[in-house]
């Protein structure tokens, strides 16, 4: 019992170190995202050195936050629906055009890797962009 608990939290820091790096990629990229930005900015009274280190935080929480309300959409999502079979083709799958999807407006493949809308937000994989501009140079920083 003691072992299983002391792997969920060991499973839980690497999630979370993974998290930083591709936050810190983002970043890197010159992606940010405004409003975590000011959250931050405000935070530390302008101060841009801890701005910057409060992003990370920020954006680390926000990119749980997102993940959490996906897995909750995700199973509200009706069986049969062209979102839902997306669900189920794996990259490996549209890499190699096996992908018998159905397609909608919604969803477009980028570098064989595919995107989609839902609302305003765009997609790719469990992660979520505010534009599709910004899911493209997602995609482009992860060839590198």
């Amino acid at each position: 019992m003691f072992k299983k608990i002391k792997s969920k939290f060991a499973i839980g820091r690497l999630s979370e170190e993974l998290l930083y790096e591709k936050v810190l990629s983002e970043v890197q990229s010159g992606i940010k995202r405004p409003g975590i930005w000011g959250k931050a900015l405000a935070d530390s009274n302008g101060a841009e050195d801890m701005a910057y280190s409060l992003y990370l935080k920020y954006r680390v929480q926000s990119l749980k936050d997102e993940s959490e309300l996906a897995e909750i959409i995700a199973s509200e999502i009706p069986k049969g629906s062209a979102i839902h079979q997306m669900r189920q083709v794996t990259k490996s799958d549209i890499i190699a055009n096996k992908t018998s999807g159905v397609r909608t407006p919604y969803f477009f493949d980028y570098r064989g890797v595919t995107v989609y809308r839902q609302e305003k937000t765009w997609f790719v994989g469990g992660d979520s962009f505010p534009s599709q501009d910004e899911a493209k140079r997602y995609i482009d920083s992860l060839g590198d």
